[in-house]
């Protein structure tokens, strides 16, 4: 399960929403060959229906992640998502 902590930031002007400790981000391994190579180049998080309703927010990476063999992973740091004040978030 998710925990958020949402927040104003008076110094930026935008309402922040983080997720927060005990999950404090994602680590994702390939499984197997059957989608490589592939390059991650983001994410995106979403509620938890299937299929999914609601696009909370998403993401560029700095770095593309290049996968081209079984095993190989890598760590995604908490998503953090700004906000304008007058967003309906």
């Amino acid at each position: 399960m998710c925990r958020f902590a949402t927040y104003f930031d008076p110094v930026a002007g935008l309402w922040v929403v983080e997720e927060v400790a005990p999950v404090g981000g994602w680590h994702f391994v390939t499984g197997g060959t059957g989608n490589l190579p592939q390059t991650i180049y983001g994410f995106y998080l979403t509620d938890t229906p299937n299929p999914p309703t609601v696009l909370y927010g998403s993401q560029l990476l700095d770095t593309p992640i290049p996968l081209s063999a079984a095993g190989q992973g890598f760590d995604i740091p908490p998503p953090r998502f700004n906000f304008s004040p007058n967003s309906p978030f």
